[in-house]
């Protein structure tokens, strides 16, 4: 993961255009770390004590890099803000239910460098690094990893990334010409067609890196299946894997070096708006068994997990909204149809999904009447005073014989807590009065004699 590259990076990223839509996979893209103010083989000496003493959290900061000669835009620093947090979507779903959190309250800062674009070109790794950490920014520093936006002046882009600080630091770099709409040479299609324009892959690949993930090519037990994952064919982010490479997203292995790394973490509340299959390549053992039971109240779904034989649970509730908890209950924002997916991920990285869909509906609340009384009940002459609580809504009374038809219906736009009830040309018997108030009803015997 932390090979010296042989080649110009611009070399690579020219012809790694032509291997990936030959088919060949020639990635390239793990740097060695270079820290400028302490000694290399010091600094890899650190224990993961000292790590987790400096840490901030673990947290990923998100850096908008301009060259002293190129213009700020409001435009892609919107975009870069945008991008990275439906990256940490992607990887909470991808994982199983972890991801990152940010540095920053805005989520990305802007950093002004001090040369100018042509002075970083031939090395923006060697370059840009030792200068920003001499600055002051959070460039191999315990707690943090890195994710480096440039505004490079390559049409290639950038793809760039390694981890340090046994584990607890890393850095990942991609361009502002990643972006499609900020590339004039290459701005269509989708999936490899649109590499090197694919801001969201390249990033997405890169900070697996700085999570510890090598090219799954490079790792024997991940060799026959490694078109089926982000670091290996980025360009297929989120949906654009042909069938030869789907299932597509994080391999096994993978999700287990992910849920173990520090910078991963549960309970982040966030805006779902990706859905994925599972990856259990290469098959590591069992499949969790995943099951849930779900009841409705109104709005609320209440939910009891009945699975077995995993370790991280992850719900997706078909508004947006997620949850790590075992057994949830969610209250939706308005009536519909939503789709309730959990996912169960083991120990040995191998995840099963189990999903219903389901219809929520609000209910009115019940109208209280308050204390109702008829009166005489049983009655000679068929005649009723019935005695409630005022009401300023409309009110509907119906009567009904004892084989249910309806004898007498009158509405009353608003009832002042009596009304008279007169059935004296009834016959005699047993009638059933029903008040509907919103549609709540109470129904009252009376009997006439």
């Amino acid at each position: 993961m932390r090979t010296t590259l042989r080649f110009t990076f611009l070399f690579v990223l020219f012809y790694g255009r032509i291997f990936a839509q030959t088919g060949s996979q020639a990635l390239n893209c793990t740097r060695t770390p270079n820290p400028a103010l302490q000694s290399l083989q010091v600094s890899r000496m650190q224990s993961v004590e000292s790590a987790q003493s400096q840490t901030n959290a673990n947290r990923v900061a998100v850096i908008y890099v301009l060259p002293k000669d190129a213009p700020y835009s409001d435009a892609e620093y919107k975009a870069i803000v945008k991008v990275m947090r439906e990256i940490q979507a992607w990887y909470q779903l991808n994982t199983g239910g972890v991801t990152f959190t940010f540095s920053y309250p805005d989520t990305v800062q802007v950093y002004r460098c001090k040369q100018e674009t042509s002075y970083y070109q031939s090395d923006w790794w060697g370059k840009l690094l030792p200068e920003m950490q001499a600055q002051g920014q959070p460039i191999w520093k315990n707690g943090t990893v890195a994710s480096l936006w440039v505004k490079s002046g390559n049409r290639y882009g950038l793809g760039l990334g390694a981890q340090w600080c046994d584990g607890y630091c890393g850095v990942a770099m991609a361009a502002i010409e990643n972006f499609p709409q900020f590339n004039s040479y290459y701005s269509g299609g989708v999936g490899v067609d649109a590499w090197p324009a694919v801001p969201h892959g390249t990033m997405a690949h890169e900070l697996g890196h700085a999570f510890g993930l090598a090219h799954p090519s490079e790792v024997p037990a991940l060799q026959d299946v490694a078109n089926h994952s982000v670091m290996q064919t980025h360009w297929n982010y989120p949906s654009y894997a042909p069938p030869a490479e789907s299932p597509w997203g994080f391999l096994t292995l993978e999700r287990q070096t992910l849920q173990a790394n520090p910078f991963m973490q549960k309970y982040i509340k966030l805006k779902q708006i990706y859905d994925a299959v599972p990856v259990n390549l290469p098959v590591t053992g069992p499949l969790p068994r995943v099951r849930f039971d779900e009841t409705e109240d109104d709005l609320t779904v209440k939910l009891q997990n009945k699975s077995s034989g995993a370790s991280l649970y992850y719900w997706t509730f078909g508004d947006g909204t997620v949850s790590n908890y075992t057994s949830p209950a969610h209250t939706y924002g308005k009536a519909g149809t939503y789709t309730l997916t959990l996912r169960g991920s083991a120990k040995n990285g191998m995840m099963q999904q189990y999903r219903q869909t389901i219809r929520v509906d609000k209910k009115s609340k019940p109208i209280a009447f308050g204390r109702l009384l008829i009166y005489p009940n049983p009655s000679i002459d068929g005649r009723y005073t019935i005695f409630f609580p005022p009401l300023n809504i409309p009110l509907t009374i119906t009567v009904l014989d004892g084989m249910g038809r309806v004898a007498l219906e009158e509405k009353m736009a608003a009832a002042g807590g009596m009304i008279r009830l007169d059935l004296n040309n009834f016959k005699r018997g047993f009638y059933y009065v029903k008040f509907e108030v919103k549609g709540f009803a109470l129904v009252q015997r009376v009997v006439k004699l």
